[in-house]
């Protein structure tokens, strides 16, 4: 049975749709503050390039920002550590299969008390860090897990996202497929399964020979009081998950005019998803993703949407952990730092972001834009 109950907070009116024990908050489309629609034009004030020749740029894939303001860029082969004026400081990458070696790196994270912990795949494990590039220790990750991926570090906890070889993959179309988020505690060596969210997968088939393409991925944002907000649909809706016992906290959303999606050419075409050498057609998708980045900036949740306007940028929304929409602005940037945006990343203050640029003759360049 669906309830509705009104609230008053703070002068805005919001609506708590109760389904079971979770509530789902009803905001309206005018956030609280009174500045909320103003324009942020960021501000070029660091670029890094290759070339000095102690590295280079491959195809960089993701940027994190350590507590002393260093920037971590991972790339092929590469995990390269800067500090936060730029300096290359160390890469962290070492191929092999022996201690302290990888293959291939999935993703990282600082700890607080000077550590760098990284997970790298095939095969699936944790290596620490010193900030000098020492490994510390090293810990395999069990190789029933599928699709492991870290999202993030809560105390002694890592989080990671992962999924198993289910059945769905076996039927060919569209299949929603559970992603879970594990919780490893790093005293105890215990994994612990926290939540599981459904993500839309396009499974194609040609004989025995099966491929996927994954429709609508699971965002997550590690928040405070051992809280994550997760995104994980087309349409605009956030939900924080409570770690301690994987449930869900509370969900909320926000009238969205949704953005169509652009033609694929000119003359717009099918999508097709190859399976050894045969292709199968995959759905028509008519709209962007409402969210298209979500991340945890100074104790609030930031969702970058797919709101456009050519003068004044790229939407972003402002909720603090109630759910409650606070604030909304438009962020100015070049679109070559707005195209990349899997690192695309803002500081964890909110006063700066970072992206990896191509540059018309090729290069690719790492960029800070302060943001007043």
């Amino acid at each position: 049975m669906l309830h509705k109950t009104f609230r008053l907070i703070a002068g805005a009116i919001i609506v708590l749709v109760v389904y079971g024990s979770a509530q789902v908050i009803e905001n309206s489309d005018t956030p609280k503050s009174p500045e909320a629609g103003r324009v942020i034009v960021g501000k070029e004030v660091l670029a890094i390039t290759d070339e000095t020749g102690e590295y280079f740029f491959k195809f960089p894939y993701g940027i994190k920002i350590g507590p002393d303001g260093s920037i971590a860029v991972k790339d092929d082969e590469q995990i390269l550590r800067f500090d936060r004026n730029g300096k290359f400081i160390r890469n962290y990458f070492k191929k092999g299969h022996g201690p302290g070696e990888m293959t291939q790196v999935d993703d990282l994270v600082f700890t607080d008390d000077g550590h760098v912990i990284v997970h790298a795949r095939n095969p699936s494990k944790l290596i620490w860090f010193d900030l000098n590039g020492t490994m510390e220790k090293e810990v395999v990750v069990p190789v029933r897990r599928r699709g492991v991926g870290l999202i993030g570090r809560i105390e002694k906890n890592l989080i990671f996202q992962t999924y198993e070889n289910m059945n769905p993959w076996d039927r060919a179309g569209l299949a929603q497929i559970p992603h879970q988020l594990e919780v490893w505690n790093e005293q105890t060596n215990q994994w612990t399964p926290s939540a599981g969210f459904d993500c839309v997968y396009f499974v194609a088939r040609n004989g025995r020979t099966k491929s996927r393409m994954i429709i609508t991925n699971m965002q997550a944002a590690i928040l405070e009081q051992g809280l994550i907000a997760i995104g994980h649909t087309d349409e605009y809706l956030i939900k924080i998950l409570r770690l301690s016992d994987g449930t869900i906290a509370r969900e909320f959303r926000r009238p969205y005019k949704r953005v169509p999606l652009p033609p694929l050419t000119p003359e717009p075409k099918e999508a097709r998803l190859n399976v050894n050498v045969k292709s199968a057609q995959m759905p028509v998708r008519r709209f962007l993703r409402d969210i298209s980045l979500l991340q945890s900036v100074s104790g609030n949740i930031w969702a970058m949407t797919s709101t456009r306007d050519k003068k004044k940028g790229v939407l972003v929304d402002v909720f603090d952990i109630d759910g409650i929409y606070r604030d909304a602005f438009y962020l100015k940037l070049p679109e070559s730092a707005l195209s990349r945006r899997p690192t695309f990343r803002f500081s964890p203050t909110g006063d700066a972001v970072f992206a990896s640029e191509i540059t018309p003759d090729e290069t690719i360049v790492i960029k800070k834009y302060a943001l007043k």
